[in-house]
């Protein structure tokens, strides 16, 4: 990942194939591909599947991230409605396509 690139702006370019590349609560690089960038309830969120082998994900399993544009963070979301709501709209809009 460019380091002059903010990781929000990597999140929201829609040309971008590169790698998202975090770390874990170990300080262990963790990469994922990105799936979409899906709007719920005013808030961003990104569906991001894991290159990196994480435990208790499968490998066909993607997680949802919500996007913090101000302080260009993301966090694991945990709430399940939330989840639904991220996944309802990214089929939404294959559906669409």
């Amino acid at each position: 990942m460019n380091q002059n690139v903010s990781l929000v702006d990597l999140l929201l370019d829609p040309d971008c194939e590169t790698p998202i590349k975090l770390m874990d609560e170990k300080g262990e690089e963790l990469s994922f591909d990105q799936i979409a960038v899906i709007p719920v309830d005013d808030k961003l969120y990104a569906i991001l599947k894991p290159i990196t082998k994480i435990e208790g994900v499968a490998d066909d399993e993607a997680l949802v991230f919500e996007i913090d544009v101000e302080e260009d963070t993301i966090v694991v979301c945990y709430d399940f409605d939330i989840v639904d709501k991220v996944f309802d709209g990214y089929y939404k809009l294959l559906n669409e396509s």
